[in-house]
């Protein structure tokens, strides 16, 4: 029986970076294996089309701000129960990738060397999948009980809020945040207030150093593992 006998999976591909969202398009285009329903480049195309096509399975890029990712995922459970997410993100801290698990994740991918074809397989058959690299890092990081010890002040911060936070980190200022989240200036500082008491810190003006640091520390760790960040499209 023909590929084309069978009704394929559909699949929503969501970036905000050209480079990976053409890259994950051609690649399960040539397979033969999915069917494309739509991509979008920003979190409002993607509800929207999330919304309207009912994907079978969703391809998200979640970068640059892993926050805004974690609210997306909780939407397309909302939006859409049945549908299977697989995130392709460029961190391996053990936290994060809980938290979109959590939000509503199914699978979870570097960008620099995870098998998309692989992990979409694995939703497709109503599995979960993690890459080979992820879980050895994981299970490194059980075994030498750094999994345990690595959680801060910032593990405890709502996908909303550390989505501000990040915001905070790559230099926005409250109408920024207000406009780019779709909230108002009033909420965002609702929003900072609590980061301040969560993260212990006594000034306002602590809070954009300390996003910084947290910043600089991601992609210090990016780096490490040789992960180059693209740039995402405004």
């Amino acid at each position: 029986m023909n590929t084309e006998d069978v009704a394929r999976e559909r699949v929503l591909i969501v970036s905000g970076v050209p480079l990976i969202r053409r890259g994950v398009s051609s690649l399960i285009t040539e397979s033969g294996r999915y069917e494309i329903c739509g991509e979008a480049l920003n979190a409002h195309t993607a509800r929207m089309l999330c919304e309207n096509e009912k994907p079978d399975l969703i391809v998200q890029h979640a970068y640059p701000v892993l926050g805004e990712a974690m609210l997306l995922l909780r939407d397309f459970a909302r939006l859409h129960r049945r549908a299977r997410t697989l995130v392709i993100a460029p961190t391996e801290d053990a936290a994060i990738i809980q938290r979109m698990f959590s939000a509503g994740a199914r699978g979870y991918i570097r960008f620099d060397d995870g098998d998309v074809l692989a992990a979409l397989d694995a939703l497709a058959a109503g599995e979960v999948f993690l890459d080979a690299h992820v879980q050895r890092t994981l299970v490194r990081d059980f075994v030498s009980g750094e999994l345990r010890t690595r959680t801060s002040a910032i593990d405890r911060l709502t996908p909303r809020e550390l989505c501000v936070f990040e915001l905070i980190a790559r230099g926005h200022d409250t109408r920024s945040i207000a406009a780019k989240m779709c909230i108002s200036t009033k909420t965002v500082e609702t929003h900072r207030g609590k980061i301040q008491r969560k993260l212990r810190l006594r000034r306002r003006c602590e809070l954009p150093l300390r996003a910084q640091q947290w910043l600089n520390g991601d992609a210090m760790r990016m780096r490490l593992a040789g992960i180059h960040e693209a740039t995402p499209q405004q």
